[in-house]
Protein backbone atom coordinates (compact mmCIF):
# COMPACT_ATOMS: atom_id res chain seq x y z
CA UNK A 1 0.00 0.00 0.00
CA UNK A 2 1.01 3.65 0.03
CA UNK A 3 1.75 3.72 3.78
CA UNK A 4 -0.05 6.98 4.36
CA UNK A 5 1.65 8.87 1.54
CA UNK A 6 -1.23 8.85 -0.94
CA UNK A 7 -3.69 11.77 -0.95
CA UNK A 8 -7.41 11.09 -0.69
CA UNK A 9 -9.09 11.30 -4.08
CA UNK A 10 -12.55 12.87 -4.15
CA UNK A 11 -13.40 12.54 -7.83
CA UNK A 12 -12.95 10.30 -10.88
CA UNK A 13 -9.57 11.80 -11.86
CA UNK A 14 -6.60 12.80 -9.71
CA UNK A 15 -5.05 16.23 -9.20
CA UNK A 16 -2.12 15.29 -11.46
CA UNK A 17 -4.39 14.74 -14.47
CA UNK A 18 -4.95 17.46 -17.06
CA UNK A 19 -8.49 18.82 -16.67
CA UNK A 20 -8.71 18.17 -12.91
CA UNK A 21 -11.27 20.34 -11.11
CA UNK A 22 -9.81 21.61 -7.78
CA UNK A 23 -13.25 22.30 -6.27
CA UNK A 24 -14.14 18.60 -6.40
CA UNK A 25 -12.77 18.22 -2.89
CA UNK A 26 -15.58 20.45 -1.62
CA UNK A 27 -18.37 18.18 -2.87
CA UNK A 28 -16.68 14.78 -2.63
CA UNK A 29 -18.02 12.28 -0.10
CA UNK A 30 -16.30 12.05 3.26
CA UNK A 31 -15.93 9.11 5.68
CA UNK A 32 -19.03 9.41 7.87
CA UNK A 33 -20.19 6.22 9.61
CA UNK A 34 -23.01 7.99 11.43
CA UNK A 35 -24.58 9.32 8.24
CA UNK A 36 -24.06 6.00 6.49
CA UNK A 37 -25.84 4.21 9.33
CA UNK A 38 -28.76 6.64 9.13
CA UNK A 39 -29.12 6.12 5.39
CA UNK A 40 -29.14 2.34 5.82
CA UNK A 41 -31.69 2.61 8.61
CA UNK A 42 -33.89 4.80 6.42
CA UNK A 43 -33.61 2.15 3.70
CA UNK A 44 -35.13 -0.39 6.08
CA UNK A 45 -32.05 -2.19 7.41
CA UNK A 46 -31.72 -3.26 11.05
CA UNK A 47 -29.03 -5.11 13.00
CA UNK A 48 -29.53 -8.81 13.74
CA UNK A 49 -28.11 -10.67 16.75
CA UNK A 50 -24.81 -11.15 14.94
CA UNK A 51 -24.40 -7.42 14.42
CA UNK A 52 -24.99 -7.69 10.67
CA UNK A 53 -27.45 -5.43 8.89
CA UNK A 54 -30.41 -7.22 7.38
CA UNK A 55 -33.68 -6.44 5.65
CA UNK A 56 -36.67 -8.78 5.48
CA UNK A 57 -34.51 -11.46 7.07
CA UNK A 58 -31.76 -11.21 4.46
CA UNK A 59 -28.28 -10.08 5.62
CA UNK A 60 -26.60 -7.26 3.72
CA UNK A 61 -23.82 -9.14 1.96
CA UNK A 62 -21.93 -7.81 -1.04
CA UNK A 63 -19.30 -9.43 -3.21
CA UNK A 64 -16.22 -7.38 -4.04
CA UNK A 65 -14.34 -8.46 -7.15
CA UNK A 66 -10.62 -7.77 -7.46
CA UNK A 67 -7.82 -9.01 -9.70
CA UNK A 68 -5.72 -11.78 -8.16
CA UNK A 69 -2.65 -10.17 -9.78
CA UNK A 70 -3.13 -6.68 -8.27
CA UNK A 71 -1.24 -6.78 -4.98
CA UNK A 72 -2.06 -3.24 -3.88
CA UNK A 73 -5.76 -3.62 -4.69
CA UNK A 74 -5.87 -6.90 -2.77
CA UNK A 75 -4.56 -5.09 0.32
CA UNK A 76 -7.14 -2.35 -0.18
CA UNK A 77 -9.90 -4.94 -0.53
CA UNK A 78 -8.90 -6.44 2.83
CA UNK A 79 -9.07 -3.01 4.47
CA UNK A 80 -12.46 -2.28 2.92
CA UNK A 81 -13.80 -5.61 4.16
CA UNK A 82 -12.89 -4.68 7.75
CA UNK A 83 -14.24 -1.14 7.42
CA UNK A 84 -17.58 -2.36 6.09
CA UNK A 85 -17.69 -4.94 8.89
CA UNK A 86 -17.76 -2.13 11.48
CA UNK A 87 -20.91 -0.92 9.74
CA UNK A 88 -22.51 -4.35 9.88
CA UNK A 89 -22.07 -4.98 6.16
CA UNK A 90 -20.66 -8.36 5.17
CA UNK A 91 -18.21 -8.00 2.29
CA UNK A 92 -16.95 -11.14 0.58
CA UNK A 93 -13.77 -10.57 -1.44
CA UNK A 94 -13.47 -12.68 -4.58
CA UNK A 95 -10.20 -12.74 -6.48
CA UNK A 96 -10.23 -13.67 -10.15
CA UNK A 97 -7.89 -13.67 -13.12
CA UNK A 98 -7.78 -10.52 -15.22
CA UNK A 99 -9.53 -12.24 -18.16
CA UNK A 100 -12.36 -13.61 -16.02
CA UNK A 101 -12.72 -10.31 -14.22
CA UNK A 102 -12.83 -8.41 -17.49
CA UNK A 103 -15.65 -10.57 -18.88
CA UNK A 104 -17.76 -10.37 -15.72
CA UNK A 105 -17.41 -6.62 -15.21
CA UNK A 106 -18.05 -5.79 -18.86
CA UNK A 107 -21.35 -7.65 -18.61
CA UNK A 108 -22.28 -5.81 -15.41
CA UNK A 109 -22.92 -8.99 -13.44
CA UNK A 110 -21.32 -7.94 -10.15
CA UNK A 111 -22.02 -5.99 -6.96
CA UNK A 112 -18.69 -4.24 -6.31
CA UNK A 113 -15.54 -4.03 -8.38
CA UNK A 114 -12.18 -2.61 -7.32
CA UNK A 115 -9.90 -1.18 -9.98
CA UNK A 116 -7.44 1.62 -10.75
CA UNK A 117 -6.45 3.59 -13.84
CA UNK A 118 -3.51 5.52 -15.26
CA UNK A 119 -4.34 8.20 -17.83
CA UNK A 120 -2.84 11.66 -18.49
CA UNK A 121 -5.98 13.72 -19.15
CA UNK A 122 -9.69 14.06 -18.49
CA UNK A 123 -10.65 12.00 -21.56
CA UNK A 124 -10.35 9.03 -19.19
CA UNK A 125 -13.90 9.84 -18.06
CA UNK A 126 -15.24 9.33 -21.58
CA UNK A 127 -13.85 5.80 -21.67
CA UNK A 128 -15.16 4.96 -18.21
CA UNK A 129 -18.63 6.52 -18.30
CA UNK A 130 -19.88 7.21 -21.84
CA UNK A 131 -22.67 4.90 -23.01
CA UNK A 132 -20.82 4.10 -26.24
CA UNK A 133 -18.24 2.32 -24.08
CA UNK A 134 -20.76 -0.13 -22.59
CA UNK A 135 -19.45 -3.66 -23.01
CA UNK A 136 -15.86 -2.42 -22.97
CA UNK A 137 -14.40 0.08 -20.51
CA UNK A 138 -17.69 1.39 -19.07
CA UNK A 139 -17.70 -1.13 -16.21
CA UNK A 140 -20.14 0.99 -14.16
CA UNK A 141 -22.82 0.31 -16.81
CA UNK A 142 -23.64 4.02 -17.00
CA UNK A 143 -26.15 4.95 -19.69
CA UNK A 144 -26.97 8.56 -18.96
CA UNK A 145 -27.82 10.93 -21.87
CA UNK A 146 -26.97 14.03 -19.83
CA UNK A 147 -23.55 12.68 -18.87
CA UNK A 148 -23.00 11.58 -22.48
CA UNK A 149 -23.67 15.14 -23.62
CA UNK A 150 -21.15 16.59 -21.16
CA UNK A 151 -18.48 14.02 -22.04
CA UNK A 152 -18.96 14.58 -25.77
CA UNK A 153 -18.57 18.31 -25.31
CA UNK A 154 -15.39 17.60 -23.39
CA UNK A 155 -13.68 15.40 -26.01
CA UNK A 156 -15.11 16.65 -29.30
CA UNK A 157 -14.51 20.39 -28.89
CA UNK A 158 -11.41 22.12 -30.23
CA UNK A 159 -11.74 25.01 -27.80
CA UNK A 160 -9.53 24.54 -24.75
CA UNK A 161 -11.75 26.62 -22.44
CA UNK A 162 -14.90 24.73 -23.45
CA UNK A 163 -13.05 21.46 -22.93
CA UNK A 164 -11.91 22.51 -19.47
CA UNK A 165 -15.39 23.62 -18.34
CA UNK A 166 -16.94 20.38 -19.62
CA UNK A 167 -14.30 18.35 -17.78
CA UNK A 168 -15.14 20.21 -14.57
CA UNK A 169 -18.85 19.65 -15.12
CA UNK A 170 -18.31 15.92 -15.78
CA UNK A 171 -16.41 15.48 -12.52
CA UNK A 172 -19.13 17.25 -10.58
CA UNK A 173 -21.88 15.18 -12.22
CA UNK A 174 -20.11 11.87 -11.58
CA UNK A 175 -19.56 12.65 -7.89
CA UNK A 176 -23.04 14.07 -7.27
CA UNK A 177 -24.59 10.93 -8.78
CA UNK A 178 -22.21 8.62 -6.89
CA UNK A 179 -21.35 6.66 -10.03
CA UNK A 180 -18.08 5.47 -8.50
CA UNK A 181 -16.42 5.70 -5.09
CA UNK A 182 -12.85 7.00 -5.42
CA UNK A 183 -10.33 6.18 -2.68
CA UNK A 184 -6.86 7.60 -3.13
CA UNK A 185 -4.24 8.67 -5.65
CA UNK A 186 -1.25 6.28 -5.56
CA UNK A 187 2.06 8.06 -5.00
CA UNK A 188 5.28 6.76 -6.49
CA UNK A 189 8.80 7.97 -5.77
CA UNK A 190 11.82 7.78 -8.08
CA UNK A 191 15.25 8.41 -6.61
CA UNK A 192 18.04 9.31 -9.03
CA UNK A 193 21.62 10.39 -8.52
CA UNK A 194 22.16 13.91 -9.85
CA UNK A 195 24.71 12.46 -12.26
CA UNK A 196 21.90 10.78 -14.17
CA UNK A 197 21.04 12.99 -17.14
CA UNK A 198 18.22 13.00 -19.72
CA UNK A 199 15.81 10.87 -17.69
CA UNK A 200 12.13 11.58 -18.28
CA UNK A 201 8.63 10.50 -17.32
CA UNK A 202 5.85 9.00 -19.42
CA UNK A 203 2.37 10.53 -19.60
CA UNK A 204 1.29 8.12 -16.88
CA UNK A 205 4.20 8.96 -14.58
CA UNK A 206 6.57 6.06 -15.26
CA UNK A 207 10.29 6.80 -15.11
CA UNK A 208 11.96 6.47 -18.53
CA UNK A 209 15.70 5.83 -18.73
CA UNK A 210 15.88 4.97 -22.43
CA UNK A 211 17.96 8.07 -23.30
CA UNK A 212 19.51 8.52 -19.88
CA UNK A 213 23.25 8.46 -19.24
CA UNK A 214 25.68 8.96 -16.37
CA UNK A 215 27.61 12.21 -16.34
CA UNK A 216 31.19 11.22 -15.54
CA UNK A 217 32.57 14.76 -15.45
Amino acid sequence: MTLGHAPIQQGPISSTVSGYWPEIKEIGYKHNLTKAGMLLENAGYTYNNAGVLEKDGHPLQLILLVSSAAEELLKLASILKEQFKTMGVDIKVETKSINTLSNETMSGHYSLYLDGWDWPDSSLMFGLFHSSMLGTTNRSQVNDPELDRILEEMVYTANAETNRKAAYKAQSYIVENAIIIPFYTPTEYSALNNRIKDSSFSLTGNLILFDAYIDTK
